[in-house]
């Protein structure tokens, strides 16, 4: 049987009682001041047939969580919740994609990494939210300052897939000295594999004919882990240095210079 007869009115922003309103509070107090689910609530407008737009915003957050939302992607959202349409979730992506630049832009504002928590600030938050694993090279000048970014492989990474001829194009054609390699594990857990090493070493190898050095490669996690290749000692281009006695993260700006001219081929071509 169907529930009713007649048409349904769809409760929106604008129908709530005005104390209630999340987008007058926001023109009055500030958007810090209000929770992430009336932001929601903004984005969404208007509720659905069942839900006002509320309950919608609230039902989103349990189920998905900010982070979540982003992984899940416009396919999964249109098909697995009642009530979203194309404009509703294109406007929560492209606002949450907007967040993720600005938090960019604050953080790297003079361009400069110079440590693997830099590398987490900027790029950690965006690609741990991804629900398939992603590659992706910066490239560097000799300051560290990021002159160019491509993600190059998306879905699961196999040594056949990850081309090292393919990684070094892009800092090549910028110009660059430097490079960091970033990928995600989208289980959360940022231990390297085996094929991670592997591939690490091989495109070190190949980086270092090309007077480019690997200065990291940042295996990303959830919940802020992650981990640093040369952090543990596992590139062979550099040792790391500490920054001071206690210092919780290593200063790339501290490697020895030209030890990318130093590197050895260990037996196998790249």
């Amino acid at each position: 049987m169907s529930e009713e007869a007649g048409p349904v009115r769809v409760v929106g922003v604008r129908d709530l009682p005005g104390e209630q309103r999340p987008r007058e509070r926001l023109l009055q107090h500030g958007a810090r001041h209000l929770g992430a689910d009336e932001l929601l609530a903004i984005l969404l407008g208007t509720g659905t047939r069942k839900q006002d737009v509320m309950e919608l915003s609230r039902d989103l957050l349990r189920r998905y969580g900010l982070l979540g939302l982003l992984r899940a992607g416009p396919e999964e959202l249109l098909t697995q919740v009642s009530g979203l349409g194309p404009a509703k979730v294109a406007t929560i992506l492209s606002a949450m994609e907007l967040g993720f630049r600005a938090g960019r832009e604050e953080i790297g504002g003079d361009g400069l990494v110079k440590t693997p928590r830099d590398v987490w600030n900027r790029w950690g938050p965006e690609m741990a939210a991804l629900g398939a694993e992603q590659v992706r090279v910066i490239s560097l000048n000799s300051r560290g300052k990021v002159i160019g970014e491509k993600t190059l492989y998306e879905g699961t990474v196999h040594g056949a897939q990850v081309r090292v001829a393919e990684v070094l194009r892009e800092p090549i054609v910028r110009g660059a000295t430097q490079m960091i390699l970033i990928h995600n594990h989208p289980s959360g857990d940022p231990t390297p594999s085996a094929l991670d090493l592997d591939l690490t070493n091989d495109i070190e190898i190949a980086a270092g004919y090309m007077q480019i050095q690997v200065i990291d490669h940042v295996i990303l996690g959830a919940s802020e882990r992650f981990t640093s290749l040369r952090e543990k000692g596992l590139l062979k281009s550099a040792s790391p240095k500490r920054t001071g006695l206690g210092a919780p993260d290593y200063e790339y700006e501290d490697l020895d210079e030209g030890v990318a001219t130093e590197l050895t081929v260990e037996g196998g071509e790249s």
